[in-house]
């Protein structure tokens, strides 16, 4: 949604663009289709959902991931359609035991 992050992207030869990420238009803009993967951050959990939806929709063989910080009860629906969750907890107490292991 920046729009100067966007021109600023652009200039440096990567495909960038601006808009709602749940929209149909917006993933066919980001060539979605051939997309082998698609990293969701997005702090609501059902605008998270929506994206998710219409990602899977537009890219069924897409590779969805996101970051677990959702209440699970809320986080059904999202399950069902991602193929990794990665929590924050895990990620830290994976380095610890990695520290661990080297010692």
């Amino acid at each position: 949604s920046n729009r100067e992050r966007v021109e600023d992207l652009r200039s440096k030869g990567f495909h960038a663009i601006a808009g709602d990420a749940s929209s149909e238009e917006t993933l066919q803009e980001a060539v979605i289709t051939k997309a082998v993967a698609m990293i969701v951050v997005i702090p609501d959990v059902f605008e998270a959902a929506t994206i998710i939806a219409a990602a899977r929709k537009a890219n069924p063989q897409i590779k969805l991931m996101i970051q677990d910080r959702y209440d699970p009860e809320t986080t059904r629906e999202i399950d069902a359609l991602v193929d990794l969750k990665v929590s924050a907890s895990d990620e830290i107490g994976q380095r610890m035991l990695g520290y661990i292991q080297k010692l």
